[in-house]
Parts: structure tokens; C-alpha cells; sequence
């Protein structure tokens, strides 16, 4: 592994720490009174997905370049992960969903405040297991004036449980979670399905995406019911072998990752507007996404109708028949497909579509409440 090195990043990229850990932001200016687009990577990558930066990149072939162009600011962080060459120190093998949302939340309070932003709306994108920040996010910026316009998942799972195997996990010498172990070869396939899309175009070279894109990661950010266990954690009795394994293991803990989930309540989530992919070589993603998340928006419209209104809806049945039906259709209202699999934003086709995507979300998302508020009144 190379030493960290400010040489290491790329033009834009901001190093620091924030809340005792590691992260890595990029920044990068729209319309000053527009909401900032907050964008968190899955497993296992960089933030750089959004925005490129790699020698003979092309803006154009990532989201960051059409957010802005629609107006918004755009923020891009990367949690704590172990690259080669090294971006970040390797101290956080035992990050909590917990700390990667109040990370993500500091991270976005002192880019509102450094960048003289003049809005506190937030539109959080998330891909792939970044969906596990949503809940950490949300209740971390309950102690900030952040307000979360609307969540976006792209591609991304939910803190569900049951909802995805447990994939192949291998320590990394300093604990992280290895991205060999989470299947490097599903991302290169997805990668060059990109590129074909493109008319064989390289949107990123291989290597370059192995080396300048993807790391090894805290594995108790995935809800994979495994966390890390640093050696003082372990029984006396088995120290020593403990120890001759780079000072810790993977063990199993079912409620891993799924703390905040568990404990926050449907109805105090954002407004769900999930784009999910439609290529078969993403099969889970391109089936489920759009029910999946409309799960957790139906059950958030749910609980955002006071108990004095559901009595008033039993009372006319015929305004409670339209209150059903205008929910039912909240998940066909606020979703999209994006032609492509799980890398669908990567590649100028998906990531102008994305970024349009999000506009048309912002008047989807004030209509709905609108009518909806409408028909409870």
C-alpha cells in the first residue's frame, strides 16, 4: 500500500477529517439560492463515480457535470476507504452507519456554510449500499437547519433486512472490507456495459478504475449482519490468534448497520424518489428497486396522515377511497428507469438523464404534496 498523499487526489477533491474520521468532498458550484445535490457512493468506491477527474476523462460523462447544469450545487462525499494508492488513512475498519451519516451531514453543514450557500435544501443521492445512509443521514440532520428536500436512490438498497445476500467478505490487513470480496468482477461487467452503451467508448480505462475508483471499505456500513472486531473485543483465550490476524476479525452481529433503521420511524423519512435501472446483468436492482423503495414511501405517506384525519377518511369513505388510490400511486409518480444496470448514471446517456431526472423530481415532489395535502384538507 502507498503512503497517503495529497498527490493522490484529484483536482477539486478535499481531503480532511471530519468527526475523527477520514472523508474526501468535492465540491462544485450551481445557482447559489438552488438545493445542494448531495451524492453518496455505494460499496467499495469513491465518490469520483459522480464526478470523474481521471487523466483524459470527459465531464460530460458524469452526473456532476448535469446537476450543475441544471442549476443545483453539487456535493460529493466519499467515506473512509482504503485505496492503492492511498487517499485516506486505513483507521476506520469499524465505522457504524451511525458515524457515516453524521459524517455526511457535517460533511454538507460546513460546505452550506463555506460555499455561502444560500439555501438549506438538501436533494441526498445515494447508489447502491449507500442506501443504507438514509435513515443515519436523516437523523443526524435533525440537529442542523439541513432540510432534505426529497431522497434519490440510484440502484441502492435500502437497511431492509432479507432483502440481498450476504456477499463473499475478506478482511483487508487493516480490517476494511475488501472490494476483490465483493465481487470486483460484477463492476467491471457493469462498467463496460457503459461503455457498449456508448458505442464502445472507455468511459473509464480498467486499470484506472481499479486503482483510482475503487477501495476496500468499512464493512459495517453494508448490513451484512458482519461488523469488525478489533482485538481488545475479543476473548482473552483468543488473543493471540486474533492478533496473528491482523489484530481483529469479521463476525457475525445480525443487527449491524441496521440500528438507526430500526429505530426511526417511516414517517419521519423524505420523500422517496427512486431511479432504478433496467438491465438484466442487474437483475435484484432492475426488479425490485422500484417496489422496494415504494415500500418505505407508501408507509411514510402512511404515517404522515394524523390519526384525526384517518377518522375523518373512515367517516367519507368516498374521499378516503381517492386518499388510497392517490397513494397507490406514489410509487409510479416518483420513480424512474434509467437505461442501463447498476452503473447507469456513468456514461453521458445516463448521467444527462439522471440529472434531468432530478429536476423533474423537484416539480413531481411539490405537485404530489400539494395535491396531496389537497385532498386530506
Amino acid at each position: 500500500m502507498s503512503p497517503v498523499s495529497r498527490n493522490n487526489l484529484f483536482p477539486g477533491e478535499q481531503l480532511s477529517t471530519i468527526n475523527g474520521a477520514p472523508c474526501i468532498t468535492y465540491f462544485r458550484p450551481g445557482d447559489p439560492s438552488r438545493p445542494l445535490a448531495v451524492l453518496v457512493p455505494g460499496a467499495a468506491h469513491l465518490a469520483r463515480v459522480f464526478y470523474g477527474g481521471h487523466d483524459g476523462h470527459d465531464p460530460h460523462d458524469f452526473v456532476a457535470h448535469w446537476l450543475t447544469q441544471q442549476g443545483y450545487n453539487f456535493l460529493a462525499i466519499s467515506y473512509p476507504l482504503e485505496t492503492d494508492p492511498a487517499t485516506m488513512l486505513p483507521t476506520q475498519p469499524g465505522m457504524t452507519v451511525s458515524e457515516w451519516g453524521a459524517q455526511a451531514v457535517e460533511a454538507t453543514r460546513q460546505t452550506i456554510h463555506r460555499h455561502h450557500l444560500l439555501s438549506n435544501a438538501v436533494i441526498l443521492l445515494f447508489w447502491s449500499m449507500g442506501g443504507k445512509i438514509l435513515q443515519p443521514y436523516v437523523l443526524a440532520a435533525r440537529d442542523t437547519n439541513i432540510s432534505i428536500s426529497f431522497a434519490v436512490p440510484l440502484v441502492a438498497t435500502p437497511a431492509i433486512r432479507g432483502v440481498r445476500d450476504r456477499p463473499i467478505l475478506t478482511p483487508s490487513p487493516t480490517g476494511y472490507a475488501t472490494a476483490a470480496g465483493l465481487s470486483e468482477t460484477y463492476f467491471m461487467l457493469q462498467l463496460h456495459e457503459q461503455n457498449a452503451m456508448h458505442n464502445g467508448k472507455t468511459i473509464i480505462p480498467d486499470e484506472t478504475y481499479r486503482r483510482e475508483y475503487l477501495g476496500n471499505f468499512p464493512v459495517g456500513l453494508g448490513c451484512y449482519g458482519v461488523r469488525w472486531c478489533a482485538v481488545e473485543e475479543v476473548q482473552p483465550q483468543e488473543q493471540d490468534q486474533r492478533q496473528r490476524r491482523n489484530r481483529g476479525s469479521f463476525v457475525d452481529d445480525p443487527d449491524t448497520g441496521y440500528e438507526v433503521a430500526d429505530a426511526i420511524p417511516h414517517a419521519q423519512l423524505p420523500l422517496i424518489c427512486s431511479i432504478s435501472c433496467s438491465s438484466p446483468a442487474d437483475l435484484r436492482h432492475a426488479i425490485a428497486d422500484k417496489y422496494t423503495w415504494g415500500f418505505l414511501l407508501t408507509y411514510k405517506l402512511l404515517g404522515g396522515i394524523a390519526p384525526s384525519k384517518r377518522a375523518a377518511l373512515q367517516t367519507d369513505q368516498d374521499k378516503g377511497r381517492r386518499v388510497v388510490q392517490f397513494i397507490h400511486s406514489a410509487p409510479d409518480t416518483l420513480s424512474a428507469t434509467v437505461e442501463g444496470g447498476h452503473h447507469f448514471f456513468i456514461g453521458e446517456k445516463g448521467a444527462k438523464r439522471t440529472a434531468e431526472l432530478v429536476a423533474e423530481f423537484e416539480t413531481r415532489v411539490a405537485d404530489f404534496q400539494r395535491d396531496l395535502a389537497s385532498l386530506l384538507s
